[in-house]
């Protein structure tokens, strides 16, 4: 893989792609900016060093990029081109294209598409690890057309999370919710064997619980959720699902506390309960090492938050552990909850993290040559 060190950026145009899919406010501002302000050190190494940027990435949907460019203005001190199509660069030192997913061809990575994109520069740059594991058109075709290294931020996320995939400090605890539900059962199976106690909430859980006939059938998952689900062998002692549950329903002015097994078919599951925050705690206090992906509930809104601020209060709180926590939301909620600043490592990437650490092959980090190191 190369090394951007090396790198000679004067008078080329680097084509860096960014994860610029931040959350925001009905007003356009941004909530959390640490996936754009991450970016940051990459995009003036190279114009320190007498270069033009081109900054691709997408948001969720088919949202614009356009609300961003005062924003990215303001943490880089330039002045940044919005471009809607993908023509030759005109005068300028920053350039941001409108959102990849609006055009045919990114998520069905289309090698046309991805030599439309290196036309227009000379070095191309991935500062978006929390999309490596996706096999798009800009993150695993344009690496392989033109002279590619990876960005400042995505070496630090390889080098942190080395340390946890290569040494575990003991126990490693494995704590999984979030709604990206296929992602994550696809990561139990093997965080089953790496960790001694693995701790399972949010939607993950919910759809756990219904596939085992524990909790009523709301929605039945996807055929994929439903045949991975069944090949777990959730019985281990090191395998932890809630004991209680935070559920409501349509006309409830309040909600409940009820077990697993008393969950009604008019009641849908909104956060852990506090017997889970209490046993879950515990293990999490005794843990050496602490892997987190995912909310436990709909932290977002206050009377479902405990579950989310309860975990993230007791891994703050394990001063002798070395702690990590990945992905878009999981980060706001520790944000939110300010307990940011007592992480060990805040990964971008959410399933990116959790691949990585289960030595899947991550499309991106393939395509810089990573592997063949």
């Amino acid at each position: 893989m190369n090394k951007l060190e090396n790198a000679d950026f004067r008078d080329k145009v680097s084509i860096i792609r960014c994860d610029f899919n931040v959350e925001t406010d009905d007003s356009g501002k941004v909530i959390d900016d640490s996936r754009i302000r991450r970016s940051i050190p990459t995009i003036r190494k190279v114009l320190d060093s007498g270069g033009r940027v081109l900054l691709i990435a997408h948001t969720s949907g088919k949202k614009t990029l356009r609300g961003l460019v005062s924003f990215i203005e303001s943490l880089i001190k330039e002045k940044v081109v919005f471009i809607e199509k993908i023509d030759p660069l005109d005068e300028g030192r920053v350039f941001l294209l409108e959102n990849l997913r609006k055009f045919n061809g990114e998520k069905e990575n289309s090698l046309d598409f991805a030599n439309k994109i290196a036309s227009l520069g000379d070095i191309y740059i991935n500062e978006a690890f929390s999309v490596c594991h996706r096999d798009h058109s800009s993150i695993s075709k344009i690496p392989k057309i033109i002279d590619s290294y990876p960005g400042l931020n995505l070496m630090e996320e390889i080098r942190m999370l080395s340390k946890v995939k290569n040494d575990p400090w003991r126990p490693l605890v494995t704590i999984i919710g979030g709604a990206k539900v296929e992602s994550k059962i696809k990561a139990i199976r093997v965080f089953m064997d790496m960790s001694d106690h693995l701790l399972i909430g949010g939607k993950v859980a919910n759809e756990i619980l219904t596939i085992k006939g524990i909790s009523p059938n709301h929605s039945w998952p996807s055929q994929k959720i439903v045949d991975a689900v069944e090949g777990l062998e959730l019985t281990s002692d090191k395998v932890h699902l809630p004991v209680d549950l935070i559920v409501s329903a349509p006309g409830y002015n309040q909600h409940l506390i009820v077990p697993p097994g008393r969950v009604r078919n008019d009641e849908i599951i909104y956060d852990i309960g506090p017997d889970t925050i209490k046993i879950y705690s515990e293990i999490i206090r005794r843990a050496g090492m602490i892997i987190w992906s995912g909310p436990l509930g709909l932290f977002e809104k206050d009377e479902y938050k405990n579950g989310t601020l309860g975990i993230a209060r007791a891994i703050s709180t394990n001063y002798k552990a070395f702690r990590i926590i990945g992905g878009g939301d999981t980060g706001i909620a520790i944000t939110k909850f300010d307990f940011n600043k007592s992480i060990d490592h805040i990964s971008t990437g959410g399933s990116a993290m959790l691949d990585f650490l289960a030595n899947y092959k991550l499309p991106g980090l393939e395509a810089l040559g990573y592997y063949e190191d």
